[in-house]
């Protein structure tokens, strides 16, 4: 159930606030000479890290798959709005791929039990873990040059938080904005 109004935050993409603080991002990226089935399964994470690197996030670390097809990835996110005492944030995760066959990659991301930032980046002394619980993100390849993505955000921020929400939805639009722009001007 939608509890918020659809927002359609351009021509080509669409956020939606849905119960249970979850977020619904959902857009499309075409590049007619790539393959994006092979783009998005070798590539996604790194691509949103280098778009966002110094801007939303300071460092990740995805470790290689597992024979399950598990990883686990580390991010430590930029110190925004420290001047207005919010911590700076990270956030370890598990990451699951699975591909039910050629037209489909889904990414299940959740929060795993590691307590600590990742290891050899500076951080403020005021760190948390991010209020972010699950990311999961749907790729379906209607082509072998198209992919549309349908991205489920699950967060659990504190009340005190909330009042910050629409530049948390911002940063999210901004984020998937650049890896569509990127990904549709490659050559």
């Amino acid at each position: 159930i939608i509890i918020q109004i659809e927002c359609n935050m351009s021509k080509q993409m669409n956020i939606k606030k849905l119960e249970n603080n979850v977020i619904q991002i959902d857009f499309k990226i075409t590049n007619n000479k790539l393959n994006m089935g092979q783009l998005i399964d070798t590539s996604i994470i790194d691509i949103i890290h280098s778009v966002q690197k110094g801007e939303f996030v300071e460092e990740y670390k995805l470790s290689p798959e597992d024979e399950t097809g598990k990883q686990s990835l580390q991010i430590v996110f930029c110190h925004l709005f420290s001047d207005i005492g919010i911590p700076q944030f990270f956030l370890n995760m598990d990451v699951h791929k699975n591909k039910d066959d050629e037209n489909m990659i889904l990414f299940a991301c959740s929060k795993n039990n590691v307590v600590m930032p990742m290891e050899g980046v500076a951080t403020s002394r005021h760190i948390k873990s991010s209020p972010i619980e699950s990311i999961d993100v749907k790729c379906v390849f209607p082509d072998m040059h198209t992919c549309i993505f349908t991205v489920f955000i699950k967060h659990n921020t504190p009340p005190e938080l909330l009042k910050f929400e629409p530049m948390i939805l911002t940063m999210f639009k901004k984020t998937f904005k650049a890896v569509k722009m990127l990904i549709e001007n490659l050559p």
